[in-house]
């Protein structure tokens, strides 16, 4: 297992599923742009990858 932070688009997409259950308002259409603008203001997004 290995922490890491999304900084790809792909990465911050697979990222969606766990993060609309808790912000279900959120449109995955839109996701990657508005965690982008996030990100300018110091917004980091990690995730939990369990190796195969």
């Amino acid at each position: 297992m290995s922490i890491q932070l999304a900084e790809s688009d792909f990465k911050i997409l697979g990222c969606f599923p766990v993060i609309s259950q808790l912000r279900p308002h959120l449109e995955q259409a839109k996701f990657v742009e508005q965690v982008r603008n996030q990100m300018k203001e110091g917004y980091q997004l990690a995730f939990l990858e369990v190796e195969k």
